[in-house]
């Protein structure tokens, strides 16, 4: 699973991580689960998703009611690289800020980690609203860090732009002769 891929070599970090999806995925996430690691994440079902992206959100911070900050990594984005997710935390990790998040030719994309003192407004969103409200609101303690990774923006919704997408990427990673 790309999910598992790019969040892998971070047990230390993400242990206990909250996995919310749709229930076909929920099967495969179980079958996927890192050797000798089974609570390395646990899957939340997400049973109302006509609510919105907000409902994923709430969903995920409720089942993770003692975490420091939650990473929100879409499953939509499967080709971001182990590095910019390790950059990400590394930046959380050192400065703390409300927000922090990768940049890639000027735009801000997933993986976004937040600071549980936004927990409640977490809680609050509604309708197809994502963690991406926060930022104009937030804009000042927010911290960004940039990225070179062609990944980050590869947003798959349909076979084709996984098709395209993994073309890409391959074409990418034997340039560089990195795994993305």
């Amino acid at each position: 699973m790309a999910r598992s891929r790019a969040c892998s070599g971070f047990e230390g970090v993400l242990e206990g991580a909250v996995v919310v999806t749709n229930s076909e995925v929920a099967e495969v996430l179980g079958r996927e689960r890192p050797p000798g690691r089974p609570g390395f994440f646990r899957v939340v079902v997400n049973r109302e998703p006509w609510k919105g992206l907000s409902s994923s959100v709430k969903l995920g911070v409720e089942a993770a009611p003692r975490a420091r900050a939650y990473l929100f990594f879409n499953g939509d984005r499967p080709f971001v690289s182990r590095l910019t997710v390790a950059r990400v935390l590394a930046l959380y990790m050192a400065r703390r800020p409300l927000i922090a998040a990768p940049m890639a030719g000027g735009a801000i994309a997933p993986p976004v980690v937040v600071d549980s003192r936004l927990r409640g407004e977490l809680l609050r969103l509604s309708g197809d609203t994502g963690v991406r409200s926060l930022f104009g609101k937030y804009r000042g303690r927010m911290e960004v860090v940039e990225v070179d990774d062609p990944g980050l923006h590869l947003d798959i919704d349909t076979p084709e732009d996984l098709d395209r997408a993994s073309r890409k990427c391959s074409r990418l990673a034997g340039e560089s002769g990195e795994e993305s």
